[in-house]
């Protein structure tokens, strides 16, 4: 399960390291180019920050941070996590997106952002989709282990 676990991340990272790659190559900076679908657009962007360019005066900063928050998740998952196949997907997904942000900002002092969707007031990339659907994952699993738990306090 160990060698699928670093197998699944390698290519979620690869997944974002190649989109980030492809929007740099093709995109035009604060440009907007329509998808197939309606309401997403490419639009290329450095963000320096965080979400919503948060702490982007602070670059150095955001590397600790992002550094930090990608240790902790591969010691909650080395020491706590049970071993089951989604826990590692969620966990695959968020490394492998930190990962992906905190090579941008290593190598090039920013992150590549290009995902626009109409309505939302900011511009993100696939290292943001895992992260978040990782969360959102580990969030769903943790609810059940609690509902599975109370339920059996009450039999």
């Amino acid at each position: 399960m160990k060698k699928m676990f670093v197998w699944v991340t390698l290519i979620f990272l690869a997944i974002d390291l190649v989109t980030k790659t492809w929007a740099e190559n093709t995109l035009m900076i604060g440009g907007k180019q329509e998808t197939v679908i309606s309401y997403l657009y490419w639009s290329l962007l450095y963000n320096k920050g965080m979400s919503f360019g948060f702490l982007e005066s602070r670059p150095t900063l955001v590397l600790l941070l992002n550094f930090i928050a990608i240790s902790v998740v591969i010691y909650i998952l080395i020491k706590y996590l049970s071993h089951s196949f989604m826990w590692y997907i969620a966990s695959a997904l968020i490394i492998a997106g930190g990962i992906g942000n905190f090579v941008n900002r290593l190598f090039s002092g920013h992150v590549i952002d290009f995902i626009s969707v109409q309505g939302y007031p900011a511009i993100f990339n696939v290292a943001d989709i895992e992260i978040r659907l990782g969360m959102v994952f580990i969030i769903i699993l943790v609810s059940k282990d609690y509902f599975v738990e109370k339920r059996k306090e009450k039999l």
